[in-house]
């Protein structure tokens, strides 16, 4: 392997470990008490001033003639579904979706999609054999983590409904030798609850209680696919916007955008 190609994997193991650990990062910084909407756009400001740097340090050129524009709305069209995925998966944790769940779901179809169009466009360039070898472990993964999900929730679920049933059979219990006390300290005809006195949550209160929690989580794993499918065509948008196998921006006139360059209008 020359030694382009083995910079090459290098960076690329890299970008592995900081795109693992950016979304543990940011759910550290919800749990130290930063609201979730101003640690977001901390994290789409640092992106574009790290963009912003790279593309100036580069001495690629910036500016875009008008036959090039095809190639600088790909780069921005891919930034925008990069940080509608990005919101989804906010979203998704709001909704009550653990991020060991969110993580894998996205992820798995970033995979998916973006291997699949991008082997579309490139096929030259990809071993078939390993690439979807590879995107079937992703598409196992997906279908494990809905499923843990939905056990997850199920066995809690289950939990809260022990948890109700302990407390109502032990109020029970204690009916017989209280309740001929409870108009003596509380007064006859007082209905009002004192304080220490056993309070019991509504069947119907828990139940509906229970229904939204789970509606929620349901609602957020939908989210979050959602979001998944947004992570996976941003990368065939920049890809386009580099490379240009569709000819759209040759056809013009013009010429693709250079990384650097195309990575700036991602982020703007």
């Amino acid at each position: 392997m020359s030694d382009g190609g083995s910079l090459g994997i290098g960076v690329l193991l890299l970008s592995l470990v900081a795109l693992g650990s950016w979304p543990a990062l940011l759910d550290l910084a919800f749990l130290r008490g930063r609201h979730p909407s101003h640690a977001y756009l901390d994290y789409a400001t640092a992106v574009l001033l790290v963009a912003t740097s790279f593309a100036l340090a580069s001495g690629q050129p910036l500016s875009v003639s008008s036959e090039s524009w095809a190639s600088a709305g790909l780069a921005a069209v891919g930034g925008c579904l990069l940080m509608l995925g990005n919101l989804s998966m906010q979203r998704a944790l709001l909704l009550g979706v653990p991020l060991t769940i969110v993580l894998p779901l996205q992820g798995s179809l970033t995979v998916v999609l973006g291997t699949s169009i991008n082997y579309v466009l490139q096929p030259e360039r990809s071993e078939p054999r390993r690439l979807f070898a590879g995107v079937a472990a992703f598409l196992v993964a997906i279908a494990l983590s809905a499923t843990a999900h939905v056990a997850h929730e199920r066995q809690a679920a289950n939990r809260r409904e022990r948890r109700r049933r302990r407390k109502r059979q032990h109020a029970a219990s204690c009916r017989p030798c209280c309740g001929a006390q409870a108009p003596l300290v509380n007064g006859a005809g007082s209905s009002t609850p004192q304080a220490g006195e056993l309070t019991i949550e509504s069947a119907p209160a828990a139940d509906a209680a229970t229904t939204t929690a789970t509606a929620n989580a349901t609602t957020g794993l939908f989210v979050a696919a959602a979001g998944g499918l947004c992570f996976g065509f941003f990368s065939p948008c920049f890809n386009l916007a580099v490379n240009d196998e569709l000819g759209w921006v040759r056809q013009s006139g013009g010429a693709p955008l250079k990384v650097f360059a195309a990575n700036l209008y991602f982020c703007v």
